[in-house]
């Protein structure tokens, strides 16, 4: 199966403290796994886990002090690489005084779009996330879970092959959390490849086809995802309990 996101023993450590007494808090240690082609991959974890800083060191945002990440078989940060993903961050921002409609028509065209395929490209992608009938109001009458959609229209704006999507149900009530929940799985139905992490074990096991178990920076095990409801959930506690023990 081919890969399109590959970790080899990535470490990253973050200073703290102060000049005189500075600390160096380790991130991710030596973390190794492959993501492939055309699946939904969950990660989960407990807060410090690790995830999001995993999920940066994906996309190029910051460089890990030790090991290879690899997309498409390229460094994060090479423009071909790219070119083919999309990002959306936990908490997107974008100008209170712009309209989704502004906002994607400004990130297609750093994707060199333009005309009639940019605007009819930016009215699939708003009738898709559900903000179609809000396009044109400006961003300060959205409620949280409308920004996070708009943060979702301009992540998948350029239809990338690879989504990361960084806790993509974070205020969202249960109505957005179905509708997140299907253009997840809509996109693996085209054959496009989604990596999200979340602490809702039941929605990563309602449409993940693997799972990655994160606890204190390491990678504890990556999973499919098969067997009864709560199975993600039992693991991964018996995984933390033996962690602790170690």
């Amino acid at each position: 199966m081919e890969s399109v996101l590959s970790f080899n023993k990535v470490s990253k450590r973050y200073q703290s403290g102060d000049f005189w007494r500075p600390l160096k808090a380790q991130a991710l240690k030596q973390v190794s796994f492959e993501v492939a082609k055309g699946g939904v991959f969950g990660l989960i974890g407990l807060n410090g886990a690790g995830k999001t800083t995993l999920m940066k060191a994906a996309v190029g945002l910051l460089s890990p002090d030790e090991g290879e990440v690899l997309l498409f078989g390229r460094p994060p940060r090479e423009v071909e690489a790219r070119r083919r993903f999309g990002y959306l961050p936990e908490l997107p921002y974008f100008p209170k005084y712009l309209s989704a409609w502004e906002v994607l028509l400004f990130y297609g065209r750093l994707h060199g779009m333009r005309g009639l395929p940019l605007k009819a490209r930016c009215e699939e992608t708003l009738k898709l996330v559900g903000l179609w009938h809000a396009a044109k109001d400006p961003i300060a009458r959205y409620s949280k879970g409308m920004q996070q959609r708009v943060g979702l229209a301009q992540t998948l704006l350029h239809e990338p092959e690879l989504v990361f999507l960084d806790e993509p149900m974070s205020g969202l009530d249960p109505l957005g959390m179905k509708e997140m929940r299907d253009i997840i799985l809509g996109l693996k139905g085209k054959g496009r490849t989604v990596f999200f992490n979340s602490h809702t074990l039941a929605e990563v096991e309602r449409i993940c086809d693997h799972v990655g178990m994160m606890h204190g920076g390491r990678m504890l095990r990556v999973a499919k995802v098969e067997g009864e409801p709560g199975s993600v959930e039992k693991s991964f506690l018996g995984l933390i309990a033996e962690a602790a023990h170690a």
